[in-house]
């Protein structure tokens, strides 16, 4: 039961100083508590890397993977999408909620050793994960040490010795 479309009934007989100064925020409003307060849905992601790779795993719970998308900009991954409300009782209000809702865009800053050919994304139950290859520079190699100059070395030893002379 509302008193009216702005204020719960939760809110009214609580007694609560937060809640009188909630309501008060509320009153004459048609926003949402999370859009007063500013918040919305902003998913929650880990980051790491090994010797071929970085990779991200974003958590995104309730949210299609047709409702997201994952794009490259100026040495930038950017991941966007938004996640809907649903309500589970048709033509029910909500007295009160926690779950935030809205569009989201996360930006994360790429060194200059991925090889952006090599991005790969997948989806599954709610989980968004992303494998960006490094390329075979920021793999780094091994040089092997000889015991003498030889090859390119030698010769280039050697036409400086014969530029003194």
């Amino acid at each position: 039961m509302m008193l009216n479309s702005n204020k719960p009934v939760f809110f009214k007989n609580y007694g609560s100083s937060f809640f009188n100064e909630l309501e008060n925020l509320m009153e004459g409003s048609t926003a949402s508590f999370s859009e007063i307060a500013g918040s919305s849905f902003q998913p929650k992601c880990d980051i790491g890397e090994n010797e071929d790779y970085f990779f991200i795993s974003m958590d995104v719970p309730g949210v299609k993977k047709e409702d997201i998308k994952v794009e490259t900009r100026n040495n930038k991954l950017l991941v966007s999408g938004s996640r809907l409300r649903k309500v589970a009782v048709d033509d029910a209000q909500l007295s009160y909620t926690e779950k935030k809702y809205g569009k989201f865009q996360r930006e994360f800053s790429l060194p200059g050793t991925i090889d952006f050919d090599q991005i790969e994304a997948s989806f599954e139950d709610g989980v968004l994960s992303i494998v960006m290859h490094k390329t075979d520079l920021a793999k780094g190699r091994t040089i092997d040490i000889s015991d003498k100059a030889g090859g390119i070395l030698n010769k280039v030893l050697n036409s400086k010795k014969d530029k003194k002379q």
